[in-house]
């Protein structure tokens, strides 16, 4: 459900903005990736779900930052 919302509330910045969210996205992808990059939970199996843990991070601060800015804009 939470990912058909950000959709729609890129769909709305994009057609506001007349330019597509790619670099937004990959610029919270880049951030995010710095953050994550080399930490350790220190149990194997955690540290195997940072991969997961970023795309719902990544899902998480689309939401926000889409959400605030649809919110502006109406």
């Amino acid at each position: 459900m939470r990912s058909n919302q950000i959709i729609e509330m890129k769909t709305k910045y994009e057609s506001l903005n007349n330019k597509r969210t790619f670099e937004l996205d990959n610029e919270i992808f880049k951030y995010l990736s710095r953050k994550l990059a080399d930490k350790s939970i220190g149990d194997k199996r955690l540290d195997e779900k940072i991969p997961t843990l970023m795309d719902s991070l990544l899902d998480d601060f689309q939401f926000i930052i889409f959400n605030d800015y649809c919110s502006i804009n109406n």
